[in-house]
């Protein structure tokens, strides 16, 4: 696999080599995991700037309300950045937090835009949740979300 290119969505685990993370005041450094679907075969690392975090009141987020070690972040490259690492941006509504761990240590469940909950505590912690897509949604046996209601009662018939 070839390093990841100036255009493209990528899922990034923050995190570094020794998987002591690094969120700090105006960025938050993260280790790109994977293009699209495919598994990187060496590690390339990223930033996320405060100011492409989001779109809008870029001057009022707070790096530690949107991420944490060991969150996994949907996010697009918006340069290649200096020699260390590739700029990285979660500023659309579908790019952010996909996956984190509460302070707890349990997986957790996005409850808006800018929270996640713990579904064993009840914990409700910050972060900058990702637009969950249609795609994330299906099972991988279920039909693709274009196909109306009749054809997937005949798919189900057909089986």
């Amino acid at each position: 696999m070839h390093a990841p290119s100036s255009r493209g969505t990528y899922i990034c685990l923050l995190s570094s080599c020794r998987q002591i993370t690094r969120v700090q005041q105006n960025s938050t450094s993260c280790r790109v995991l994977c293009v699209g679907s495919q598994a990187l075969s060496q590690e390339f690392k990223g930033t996320i700037r405060q100011q492409d975090v989001r779109a809008t009141e870029i001057d009022k987020v707070v790096m530690y309300d949107c991420f944490r070690p060991g969150d996994v972040v949907r996010a697009e490259v918006v340069s290649l950045g200096d020699a260390r690492s590739y700029y990285l941006s979660t500023a659309k509504n579908e790019l952010g937090v996909v996956w984190a761990k509460s302070v707890s240590g349990y997986p957790m469940i996005p409850a808006s835009w800018t929270t996640m909950t713990c579904p064993e505590t009840m914990a409700v912690e910050k972060r900058k949740v990702a637009k969950v897509l249609e795609t994330d949604k299906r099972k991988p046996d279920d039909p693709p979300a274009e196909q109306n209601q009749d054809s997937r009662k005949a798919a189900k018939l057909d089986r």
